[in-house]
């Protein structure tokens, strides 16, 4: 009973309604992992039957929620292991207390396994500069988190990189010796054994879980860098076998057991004639070290058929399939929700019909993790009522009602914060890749690289959306941060979508009372985008380590400088001091290609490309 009080007190920090401590005395409680959970209220009698801790804290936000009801229930796990892997490598590393949090909330969801993507952020012994200013979590920390998830009955995972996107550590010169090219390791190199062993000892000492995530994707450029050099060409599927397989000694001699992403050998597979690819499946499949688990990832799809056709494709290298779909926080300040729902629901129903027994959600933070963690809620939530129900046909109903007992956050106000990229000319779930609130947001006043892209009624959209996150806001307490965030954000875009356009406009007629009043708006659009960034900044340092966010600050505070010198360039022009304005002078062309189609949506998400011409 002391176990339950201690997980019952926790959880109570998050249920809209939590339980009071003396009915755990009343409650009929019996664990039996050969039968599926099962729970009954009837009045004051409480009957609940669960296999594992995570059932047993998931029947905890059923009591909850049907506490005041006649209620059964009788549910089992259709993955027996559904995970959530958080990015913690793009910038921001969510505190331990966030990350307990997070906990906290995938135990009353009934979540097995979490991951925190770490590419370098974790300790390193004998390795300063591994992860060095980026805000790594220590040893202790790492421990703190797994202690608190195995009150759960939450396994964490170490989700780590052992040959590519280590872009961060070849930042510095001591890791010259193990640098193959871009941000990929040099394979068949006694350092970098010597550096992924002490990887994968910490992680083996740092965590309770036999398993471990290595990583291996998008290694596109494996064999072509200082690799090439010494031993020549070589092709990067051999490379990578072998290298594989010395990965998983290294794993094996700590009792690990190591699952990698799939996507280098899909690509290889796919780029042979057909005639070719039964003998490569079978040679590749013989080559994969027994044991090591592929994870086929796949956010983009919106056809069912293609997860059918690519779940197919891996069982055939290997009978050890698990797969990883996203929860879209990953385009900006605002997430792609709709596409996440759509998309997923795709996903899972192919999994349940195809035999997959390990699921993920992943929420990547590419591009400086500009987006908050709480956004993905919604579709946490859909992957585990699919998980427990067994279908992906979960209604909307049943979501809202789960989502707002374990969490307290309304989901059609979460689902809401994607508007912010559902501009009329990119209307729900959204084009993919696609965060038009980022590039509207950074592009520069004068330079207008996105102009030509600016719908009529953006900026009436803008307005709209301002006036629905201040709701949500209010509405959704324990999550406001987050909306009033995003409520700033709209406001600075409601003046800033179509700037430029009317700034060309007005200067192109010389128009100069709205020349002036363009300046004065300047102004206002400095103060407007100060009052985001202290938002942004007050959501961040409640969430993350500061480290990273200076990040933001740099960006941000250049856009709020540009803002600054358009008012003096346009005060120069009225008074004189300018012949004419360079930067307005030049033609507004479509963002990288020519279009037949007005107004189209752009595919970019990286901050480099989009405040300049020249290079950063």
């Amino acid at each position: 009973m002391a176990c339950y009080k201690t997980i019952l007190a926790e959880l109570n920090r998050e249920l809209t309604t939590p339980i009071e401590e003396r009915d755990l005395l009343s409650w009929k409680i019996s664990q039996d992992g050969t039968l599926p959970a099962a729970l009954t209220i009837a009045g004051q009698d409480v009957t609940l039957r669960y296999p594992t801790l995570p059932h047993f804290c998931r029947l905890v936000g059923y009591i909850s929620e049907h506490r005041v009801e006649q209620f059964a229930l009788e549910e089992q796990a259709h993955f027996e292991e559904l995970s959530f892997m958080v990015d913690c490598s793009r910038n921001a590393v969510p505190t331990v207390e966030t990350v307990k949090k997070l906990l906290r909330r995938l135990a009353l969801m009934g979540y097995h396994a979490l991951l925190l993507y770490t590419e370098d952020i974790y300790e390193l012994p004998n390795y300063p500069y591994f992860g060095y200013l980026r805000g790594r979590y220590t040893q202790m920390e790492l421990r703190q988190i797994d202690d608190y998830a195995a009150l759960f009955g939450i396994e964490v995972i170490p989700c780590i990189q052992t040959l590519a996107h280590l872009n961060a550590i070849f930042h510095w010169d001591t890791f010259r010796d193990v640098h193959d090219t871009r941000d990929i390791l040099l394979c068949d190199e006694d350092k970098t054994y010597a550096l992924i062993g002490e990887m994968i000892a910490t992680c083996a000492a740092t965590f309770r879980s036999r398993k471990i995530h290595v990583g291996m994707d998008e290694a596109e450029a494996l064999g072509q860098g200082q690799y090439f050099e010494r031993h020549g060409f070589e092709h990067r599927s051999d490379i990578m076998l072998r290298h594989l397989g010395k990965v998983t000694e290294l794993c094996r001699r700590h009792g690990l057991e190591p699952m990698m992403w799939s996507d280098m050998f899909i690509k290889d597979l796919r780029r042979l004639p057909e005639e070719a690819r039964a003998a490569h499946v079978a040679e590749v499949r013989r080559k994969i070290p027994q044991g090591v688990t592929l994870v086929y990832w796949d956010y983009y799809a919106r056809h069912k058929e293609k997860y059918d056709h690519n779940l197919e494709e891996h069982l055939t290298l290997s009978d050890q399939v698990a797969f990883a779909g996203g929860a879209w926080r990953w385009s900006g300040f605002a997430p792609l929700l709709d596409h996440s729902l759509l998309a997923s629901r795709l996903a899972l129903s192919s999994c349940l019909e195809k035999g997959i027994r390990r699921v993920m959600v992943t929420a990547w933070g590419d591009n400086g993790a500009e987006c908050g963690l709480w956004v993905v809620l919604p579709i946490l939530q859909l992957y585990a009522e699919v998980c427990y129900r067994g279908t992906a046909a979960v209604d909307v109903e049943t979501l809202t009602a789960r989502l707002r007992c374990v969490t307290g956050v309304d989901f059609a106000a979460m689902m809401a914060a994607s508007r912010l990229n559902y501009v009329p000319n990119n209307p729900a779930p959204g084009k993919l890749s696609t965060g038009p609130a980022k590039y509207f947001f950074y592009q520069d006043p004068m330079l207008g690289l996105f102009d030509r892209h600016v719908a009529p009624g953006t900026a009436e959209h803008y307005r709209d959306c301002a006036a629905v996150m201040a709701r949500a806001a209010e509405e959704n307490p324990r999550e406001a941060q987050t909306f009033e965030t995003l409520q700033r954000l709209a406001v600075v875009l409601a003046s800033k979508c179509d700037f430029g356009v009317r700034l060309k406009t007005a200067y192109d007629r010389r128009d100069r009372g709205a020349l002036s009043a363009l300046m004065a708006e300047s102004a206002a659009l400095v103060r407007k985008t100060e009052d985001f960034l202290a938002a942004l900044r007050r959501q961040w340092m409640t969430e993350n380590k500061p480290f990273g966010f200076e990040v933001l600050e740099i960006r941000i505070g250049g856009l709020i400088q540009r803002l600054k010198a358009t008012g003096e360039t346009l005060a120069d022009f009225l008074d004189g001091r300018l012949e004419q304005v360079e930067e307005l002078e030049a033609e507004k062309l479509y963002f990288g290609r020519d279009s037949d189609v007005p107004y189209p949506i752009v595919e970019n998400c990286e901050w480099s490309k989009m405040v300049t011409a020249m290079e950063i």
